[in-house]
């Protein structure tokens, strides 16, 4: 592949609120008393090492069963105050096993995406960005859910951008799933921007380049 796509992770406060887009937050799944307070638990996941971040994130997985749950793990995921936050967010989504979880986490940030389209925003719009790519990332490394599953996410939910990175993390996620199922839908689902209607030449050519390496896939 081509060299990655820098990250854009915004460093804004992971305490900035977002416009609501009417969508509910119910629970998903029930919880024991012992995980209780899922902000906490996030709150002392992020804070803690990146050592101890592995050995506790399949125990806070539990707790995180509920969108409202989902989203402060994105947000803290753009937190410039905790180490290695991004990698933290997409390891903590990567053990979710809810694919309605994800989903609702996904019509959530579809929603938000189409009432900021328009708007004059620029760090708003910045860290929206950010929570899609850590969400892209994490659905992609989510291995207790079928690939068919997460792949069906992705390709139903993602929002057309612009932006070259938004773009080339997309790719990246179907070329995460690419060995655990047919690769047919996801050489169909990157061939879309490796098309002649792709404006950006550098992701014309970082489609290619998965479609290269999704043909050895089975060889």
């Amino acid at each position: 592949m081509v060299a990655g796509i820098e990250r854009t992770t915004s460093t804004i406060n992971s305490g900035k609120a977002f416009v609501n887009p009417g969508i509910k937050q119910g629970k998903t799944a029930s919880t024991s008393s012992y995980y209780s307070d899922p902000d906490l638990l996030i709150r002392e996941y992020f804070l803690s090492s990146p050592e101890q971040r592995a050995k506790s994130r399949k125990v806070i997985v539990k707790s995180i069963s509920s969108l409202k749950s989902v989203i402060a793990v994105l947000k803290w995921g753009i937190n410039g105050k905790a180490r290695d936050a991004y990698d933290g967010a997409v390891d903590l989504l990567a053990e979710i096993n809810d694919i309605n979880l994800l989903t609702d986490t996904g019509k959530y940030l579809a929603a938000l995406s189409e009432l900021l389209i328009n708007s004059p925003d620029n760090n708003m719009l910045m860290m929206l960005d950010s929570l899609w790519e850590i969400f892209i990332k994490g659905v992609g490394c989510a291995y207790h859910i079928p690939a068919e599953q997460r792949f069906r996410l992705l390709f139903n939910l993602i929002p057309a951008s612009n932006r070259r990175f938004f773009k080339a993390t997309v790719i990246d996620a179907f070329l995460l799933i690419a060995d655990e199922m047919d690769t047919e839908p996801i050489k169909g689902a990157i061939g879309r921007y490796s098309s002649e209607y792709e404006a950006d030449r550098y992701i014309r050519n970082y489609a290619l380049e998965a479609l290269e390496e999704l043909s050895c896939i089975g060889d």
